[in-house]
């Protein structure tokens, strides 16, 4: 018997009148939008910085005007608003870095899931946010004042749409951390008397950061939250120019000082994951219950297959602190056991989904290159036993893709020349009997069987 059927997905967001009704909904919130180009990123009006607005008037002739439109916010103090874009896998891995500094609290502010990543929303603070694009870190670009982003639900020239994480559009718009406002809006300058931050001195601009850099080392060590903050009050008195306020320097000894110990380090893949998927890092252990308990609910599984299964979608949500992806081979001796019904629910809670059951050579090393996406591949029997040019290149795929760095080659364009192409990407592969030995040698086996 196979499995139970996966419900129908929720409705897409994209008619008008749910375009309309979000769309609306933002203006009344005060944040100034103008239409974008169909599934593109440029704006479909001149000068929109200064027509971008809140009436709901002019929103609604705009989008009557250029059906399809995306929609773009304006950033910066009149909208009140500034946006993190965290971008990629090096975008990720800095904002994993950044929490492990200065704690997870700040995340849970209105959050969009992006086609390579997310954008964060903050408050505009009294001084000028100026745009840049990975000067705070890799992968961080910022968008402030004379900046934009596309809100939800615009559609991303990818083919994927923007989309609310966490609560949705009703989550809070929070303050950005004053150590993070510190870096955006101050530029550090040194006086006449004053030394290189190599000598020694912390200038302004930096102190925050560095003062929350030294108490998670101390931390690290099994120091208490009494020692901490007297070192940190000690380094901020002789290094920082000028000195934080005394109370400052003690609420990031407070703030370092609530993890364990034994754990400052070890939360930080805990925490990727629950940004990843739209939650906080407590929050983290329920979340995977619930689907532990989706999964059985739609496919035959035994609990520990489903421990595994729910395990690997986690990981691909975390997919920026793993080194290697190990592969998730889901086979049976005979047809309808359930294997394509698996890859189904996988396609609804795995991270940037492509299900597929076929596609040329070329397609297959392009697209994961190009999207690092979660690759579900159906029917692996018929292509590894089928045309000897798609075998041998998913071959080449699926035996460098489980390491990050991973690399195939293949020929492009009409001569002989040949290009690398990145294959390091999260894998579930499905199909009939038994895989190629090298790949079953990367893979955690999932063996189905009709009921």
């Amino acid at each position: 018997m196979s499995a139970t059927a996966v419900p129908p997905r929720q409705p897409s967001r994209s008619s008008a009148d749910v375009t309309c009704e979000s769309v609306a909904g933002l203006a009344a919130k005060g944040l100034r939008l103008f239409p974008c180009l169909p599934r593109g990123k440029k704006p479909a009006i001149a000068e929109w910085p200064k027509l971008a607005t809140t009436d709901p008037v002019q929103l609604a002739a705009w989008g009557a005007d250029i059906r399809g439109c995306n929609w773009g916010l304006a950033c910066g103090h009149a909208s009140g608003v500034f946006v993190l874009d965290v971008d990629g896998v090096a975008g990720r891995a800095s904002i994993d870095e950044m929490c492990d500094r200065f704690g997870f609290d700040w995340m849970q502010t209105l959050t969009v899931k992006t086609a390579r990543g997310m954008h964060l929303y903050f408050k505009y603070p009294e001084s000028e946010i100026r745009n840049s694009a990975g000067k705070l870190a890799p992968g961080l670009d910022v968008r402030g004042e004379g900046g934009y982003v596309l809100v939800p639900p615009s559609v991303h020239p990818s083919g994927d749409r923007y989309c609310w994480a966490g609560t949705g559009e009703d989550s809070q718009i929070l303050t950005a951390p004053a150590c993070l406002l510190e870096r955006l809006t101050v530029t550090p300058r040194r006086t006449a008397g004053q030394r290189a931050i190599g000598d020694s001195i912390i200038p302004e601009g930096q102190r925050n950061m560095t003062l929350t850099k030294l108490a998670g080392t101390m931390r690290r060590t099994g120091m208490s939250r009494q020692a901490i903050e007297a070192a940190l009050l000690a380094e901020n008195a002789q290094r920082c120019q000028p000195p934080l306020p005394e109370s400052e320097v003690r609420e990031i000894a407070q703030s370092v000082s609530r993890y364990a110990a034994s754990t400052v380090s070890q939360t930080r893949s805990q925490s990727t994951v629950a940004r990843s998927i739209g939650i906080a890092p407590d929050q983290l252990a329920d979340a995977l219950e619930r689907t532990f308990r989706f999964v059985l609910r739609y496919v035959k599984l035994s609990e520990a297959q489903a421990e595994i299964i729910v395990l690997w979608i986690a990981h691909t949500h975390a997919l920026s602190a793993a080194q290697s992806s190990p592969y998730v081979a889901i086979t049976s001796a005979e047809k309808q056991c359930g294997k394509t019904r698996l890859l189904e629910v996988l396609n609804l809670l795995v991270v940037n989904p492509w299900l597929t059951g076929r596609v040329t050579a070329a397609c297959l090393t392009r697209k994961i290159d190009k999207d690092q996406p979660t690759l579900l591949l159906d029917e692996s029997d018929a292509a590894f036993n089928g045309e000897k040019e798609y075998a041998e290149a998913l071959r080449g795929v699926l035996n460098t893709g489980h390491r990050r760095g991973g690399k195939a080659s293949c020929c492009v364009g009409k001569g002989a020349d040949t290009k690398d192409f990145q294959t390091f990407c999260p894998k579930a592969i499905a199909g009939i009997g038994h895989l190629p030995d090298t790949v079953a040698d990367r893979s955690i086996p999932i063996l189905l069987k009709r009921k």
